[in-house]
């Protein structure tokens, strides 16, 4: 396709267009330039002060009595160690990619991502997460080492309340980029992708898919601890599956549907929906082999 660099050049910053009325991602770009590593940095020392120094205060390194300690507490080192600051680096790389496809689309992003209504549902959201979160912490999980203080309790709640905020807007981001893309080829009629266009779109969609992937792996290590820690698996699990395998096909097939339609032969179109199912199911094997190596 051909770029179109006298539009591209009216926004002084597709990425900032974007990032919109997202107030934390504005001051994330004010303090931290937009760079996904420090965030993760920063992500990775929230994690490690919380299970080193904050359960060290309390006494929590070690399991006592029936009570988990922190160090072996290996669902709370992937989450937190792993998981989370992952997830805060997609958060700030998103828009970048994202850009990179208007780019080789010749169009600009919309004042969508401006709406003043997208704030309020990913906070929204992050609050529902926390409120939740907070009855089980109190009610189920008792003997265990984040629930020592209110330091603790209140960290732990601060650090999810920030990751489902980024995933939130990730997601919001997503959906309205995915209809201003769509609608771009639909008006344009496109006959064959080209390279570059191919190469954004399988960037963006690899990586997203890979992110969403990596979320789905909290559901492995969830399904081998939930029976020691709440006794069996809760309803509310198995939602959280079907909403992983909805995410995993809509974070793959539905930002470029008309790019997926227009790819030439069989392998070139059957190829992303082989990849996107390897990506899909990486929590399955994951989860049986934690259940093999890891004592519970």
């Amino acid at each position: 396709m051909q770029n179109s660099s006298s539009s591209i050049s009216l926004a002084p910053s597709p990425e900032r267009a974007i990032y919109g009325a997202d107030p934390l991602a504005r001051f994330l770009l004010a303090r931290l330039g937009g760079n996904p590593h420090l965030l993760a940095l920063c992500a990775w020392g929230l994690g490690l002060f919380y299970l080193l120094p904050l359960a060290a205060v309390h006494g929590r390194l070690q399991n006592q009595g029936g009570s988990l300690g922190s160090l072996q507490d290996w669902h709370a080192q992937i989450l937190l160690l792993v998981v989370a600051p992952t997830l805060w680096a997609f958060y700030l790389w998103q828009p970048r990619a994202m850009a990179a496809v208007y780019f080789e689309l010749g169009t600009l992003p919309g004042p969508v991502f401006a709406r003043s209504l997208l704030p309020l549902v990913a906070g929204a959201f992050a609050v529902g997460v926390v409120l939740f979160d907070l009855q089980k912490m109190i009610v189920t999980y008792g003997s265990w080492w984040a629930t020592a203080s209110p330091s603790t309790i209140a960290l732990r709640e601060l650090s999810l309340a920030l990751s489902f905020y980024m995933l939130a807007w990730a997601a919001l981001r997503h959906g309205l980029a995915a209809g201003e893309w769509n609608r771009s080829l639909n008006r344009e009629a496109l006959g064959l992708i080209d390279q570059p266009l191919r190469r954004a779109v399988w960037s963006y969609c690899t990586i997203s898919a890979l992110v969403v992937a990596l979320v789905g792996v909290r559901l492995s290590i969830e399904a081998i601890e939930l029976p020691t820690r709440a006794g069996s698996i809760t309803p509310d699990y198995y939602a959280k599956i079907l909403f992983y395998v909805l995410a995993a096909g809509a974070s793959f097939f539905v930002p470029f549907r008309g790019v997926w339609r227009q790819l030439d032969g069989f392998k070139a179109r059957t190829l992303p929906m082989l990849v996107m199912a390897i990506i899909a199911a990486l929590p399955l094997p994951l989860f049986f082999l934690l259940h093999t190596i890891v004592p519970h």
